[in-house]
């Protein structure tokens, strides 16, 4: 079962007063705007979802179904300086969490409190699967750096980064940690941006990863794959999606992943400025590991 909880935060005190607060069948809460240190406070056993819309928790308050998640889903939009330490501090409490998503949206500034001391969970301390984030409109990179940083301790095997914003696209993917352990990393990408620093960025941090996913841009037009791919070998697969290529730049590209002994996969699904003369032309010197559709 799901409650919807979209009212004022300071009216939640009269579901206390005029029903029952033991819910042992409620699964998933969607929540908006901040949680109140006095709200939710009743006996959820079965809570593992919860859904938030502005939904930032409190400092210093322990809320006992937060140990009980294990999908989590938080969208804030609007702040003209973001409480990441609050948000550091919720999340250090889900000691189950599987799934997360996170969502900003025109975020000007993040407000970390140096006077307060969290400890960041071990890695591999916790049961997480996929992270997702996505950034919308305007967020200045400071919010993205002191976000990438609460998230160190997770070891995600799938990393799921959409940059939806203005400002250069390169400032946002780099993650760092987030990518350490990721085995699937898919990045979608709304600006023009340059495909080498990206394959750099993801160089430098997934020793892991074995497909990427790329959907959405348009990779400037410069020749920006270099005569030498950088080898990442545990990539198996590369998934292009709905993006601008040029054909010139596909080839090296091509024959650099195709050409490694493990490498499985380089596919175009609905790219544009790429013919299927030009495609089949490459495919008779890379082999099948090429394909496409349109």
């Amino acid at each position: 079962s799901k409650l919807l909880l979209v009212v004022d935060p300071e009216s939640l005190g009269v579901i206390d007063e005029v029903v029952s607060t033991h819910f042992p069948r409620l699964r998933s809460i969607y929540h908006q705007f901040n949680v109140l240190p006095s709200s939710l406070g009743w006996d959820m056993p079965s809570l593992s979802h919860f859904e938030g819309y502005c939904s930032q928790f409190p400092s210093g308050v322990a809320f006992p179904f937060l140990s009980q998640l294990t999908f989590v889903e938080l969208c804030f939009v609007d702040y003209d300086s973001f409480d990441m330490t609050s948000l550091a501090e919720g999340l250090y409490k889900m000691s189950n969490l599987r799934n997360l998503s996170l969502e900003f949206e025109n975020c000007e500034a993040a407000d970390d409190d140096e006077d307060t001391a969290l400890e960041m969970p071990n890695p591999h301390s916790f049961p997480i699967e996929s992270v997702t984030i996505t950034l919308r409109d305007s967020v200045v990179a400071d919010v993205v750096t002191s976000l990438y940083e609460i998230l160190e301790y997770l070891t995600a095997s799938r990393v799921d980064i959409s940059v939806l914003m203005r400002g250069d696209p390169h400032d946002f993917v780099t993650g760092g940690k987030i990518y350490h352990h990721a085995s699937t990393a898919r990045l979608r990408i709304g600006l023009p941006c340059s495909l080498s620093l990206i394959i750099n960025v993801l160089y430098e941090n997934c020793k892991n990863l074995q497909t990427l996913q790329i959907e959405g841009p348009s990779f400037n037009p410069i020749a920006y794959v270099s005569s030498h791919w950088p080898q990442i070998p545990s990539l198996r697969h590369v998934q292009f999606y709905d993006c601008v290529m040029l054909e010139e730049n596909v080839g090296p590209m091509a024959r650099g992943l195709l050409t490694c002994e493990d490498f499985q996969l380089l596919e175009f699904i609905s790219c544009h400025k790429l013919s299927e003369e030009y495609l089949l032309k490459l495919q008779d010197g890379v082999g099948e590991g090429l394909t496409w559709s349109f």
